[in-house]
């Protein structure tokens, strides 16, 4: 089951993840992805004072509700399944330029700050038994 940038614009995405749970066969597995509100870029803003919503991005107008790597671990642990695997995909502000050493940048920090380096978090996990 899919749910890709799509829980964040929901008023209780947390219901709908337990509805997945409840009709997805034994084995079947959920996939998310949501932006990450501990970026960079949106923590830089709340340090200077600033909760302003954009036309796209983490801040959008229609995001109800905003994740964490850690939020959404529990949140799908609390659903009930298993074999839970988060992941962060790097987004660092001024590096969008490819590069040898961009790459490498980006891939030393996201090791050791992946929570304020994912722009995006990818969710997968399955219902066993």
């Amino acid at each position: 089951m899919l749910f890709l940038d799509v829980l964040e614009h929901l008023q209780n995405p947390w219901a709908v993840i337990k509805g997945a749970m409840k009709v997805l066969q034994p084995g079947g597995a959920i996939h998310i992805v949501v932006p990450n509100i501990a970026h960079i870029s949106v923590v830089r803003r709340l340090l200077q004072g600033r909760f302003e919503y954009s036309n796209c991005g983490t801040m959008d107008r229609t995001h109800l509700r905003w994740f964490t790597r850690k939020s959404l671990t529990e949140s799908l642990e609390e659903a009930g399944f298993e074999e839970i695997v988060i992941d962060a995909v790097p987004q660092l502000p001024f590096l969008y330029k490819k590069s040898a050493i961009s790459d490498f940048l980006v891939n030393k920090l996201v090791r050791f700050f992946p929570d304020q380096i994912a722009g995006s978090i990818i969710g997968y996990a399955k219902k066993l038994g």
